[in-house]
């Protein structure tokens, strides 16, 4: 993994952890905004009264707290790996339990917080991509909506349900216009290491990108006291059959034994182009 790519995901994890923390504070607001504004009077009025409310906030905030740090150590643990696993698939389901939790205590239906889905379809969506975003932004929508229609109404018309189809929309287009830039992202970016690392004639892996993986695997034999061996393939006479032949038939020729090293070697073996008539080799578990 190259130091762009590294830096790259570190930016990804501090955009993901900051969703995060501002989602748990929205759920800090919306639970303090269910207590009773009776206790917020007697927490000046009485100090036993005082103190058991200074308590519950006092519980609440370091629950949450300890919720975001264990939120930061699951995605730390987890910022180079890409792929929704177990244990993201655990943290989804938790996340959107404390949401519908919080639905329930402001209102069920009636509740104007159901907004608080947004964050885990931005932050799923920009670590997963577009399937599992969308995944996420129809669940969600889902909910909200069975949420509505378990509401009791006394006229014929639905409006909490009109408005909430209106925001499942949203969620489904967020996930959607956010998921498509990721995954356009993505390919610009594996388009433009591929133009990095290959070398356009033979469509070997050039100069640059041999370097990189020979330390990479000689690393990786030291740690795993394994072997690794390199060949040095220089082809005779080049130079004579460029001048006899012309530099486009020349061309041809380093095609033509580019195309017969990678097929000759293994699958995880690397071929590149060293310099202009040079190639190398590097055969990784090979004495």
């Amino acid at each position: 993994m190259t130091n762009i790519d590294i830096n790259r995901k570190q930016k990804l994890y501090d955009i993901i952890s900051v969703l995060k923390l501002v989602s748990l504070f929205i759920c800090g607001v919306i639970l303090f905004a269910q207590f009773p504004e009776e206790l917020y009077y007697e927490l000046w009025e009485t100090n036993i009264h005082s103190k058991g409310l200074m308590l519950t906030i006092l519980i609440c905030i370091t629950v949450f707290i300890l919720i975001f740090k264990a939120w930061l150590y699951s995605n730390r643990e987890s910022q180079n790996n890409s792929t929704f696993n177990n244990s993201s698939l655990i943290e989804n389901i938790i996340l959107i339990s404390i949401y519908t939790e919080l639905i329930y205590l402001s209102g069920l239906y009636k509740s104007q917080y159901k907004f608080i889905y947004l964050f885990i379809i931005v932050a799923n969506t920009i670590q997963y991509g577009f399937k599992v975003g969308m995944i996420t932004a129809i669940l969600n929508s889902c909910i909200i909506l069975a949420i509505d229609l378990m509401g009791e109404y006394s006229g014929n018309i639905n409006t909490y349900f009109e408005a909430d189809l209106v925001l499942s929309g949203v969620f489904i287009i967020v996930a959607w216009s956010l998921g498509y830039y990721v995954k356009l992202e993505n390919q610009y970016r594996f388009n433009a290491m591929q133009l990095a690392n290959m070398d356009e004639l033979t469509n070997l892996y050039n100069h640059r990108y041999f370097h990189n993986a020979l330390a990479q695997f000689i690393n990786f034999a030291k740690d795993t006291n394994s072997t690794v061996s390199l060949l040095f393939i220089d082809i005779d006479h080049f130079k004579h059959y460029n001048d006899l032949y012309g530099h486009t038939a020349g061309d041809v020729v380093l095609r033509m034994i580019g195309d017969i090293f990678k097929k000759s070697v293994r699958e995880n073996d690397i071929v590149a182009r060293y310099g202009g008539e040079e190639f190398a080799i590097i055969l990784p578990n090979t004495s």
